[in-house]
């Protein structure tokens, strides 16, 4: 028995699927990608650990290969995150930073991730957010004019 079995309370014996825009490790990690205006989505379900890694790097490289202005990073259905996923995430980061995407991080509401950010200081330094914010570029009318808002543009 491997030490995640216990915690998963299963065998990680499920094979890789793959279909359309999300992609799916075994029940561990889901990933969903979606591209709104100009703003790249990716949704993680379930646990972001070394499970994840291969399969959110593949999602992360193909929703920026076009240069998103932003980028929104859901972790509102993330049940559990460990030193990779943290190491992941502060990856995300420093290419956002470096690249000039804004990145918006949405936090899971599950407190032991809440813990393990705290406990870490990442939530410190990772552009966190309670909500996906509504971005001016993804409110457009049909003949390309944006339409009023009302909250201010994202913060760069």
């Amino acid at each position: 028995m491997n030490p995640g079995t216990a915690r998963r309370g299963r065998r990680d014996t499920q094979p890789s699927t793959e279909v359309g825009s999300s992609t799916k490790v075994g029940a561990q990690c889901h990933l969903e990608k979606a591209r709104v205006g100009s703003t790249a989505h990716i949704v993680l379900i379930g646990e972001l650990d070394l499970s994840c890694m291969k399969p959110f790097g593949e999602a992360f490289n193909e929703s920026v290969a076009d240069r998103p202005r932003d980028l929104v990073l859901d972790l509102r259905s993330v049940t559990f995150v460990d030193s990779t996923g943290l190491a992941l995430l502060l990856k995300v980061d420093n290419f956002a930073r470096e690249q000039g995407i804004a990145l918006h991080m949405v936090r899971s509401p599950i407190e032991i991730v809440q813990a393990v950010f705290e406990a870490t200081g990442i939530d410190k330094i990772l552009p966190m957010c309670d909500q996906p914010p509504q971005l001016q570029n993804d409110l457009t009318e049909p003949a390309g004019q944006p339409r009023s808002s009302h909250g201010s543009p994202a913060k760069r």
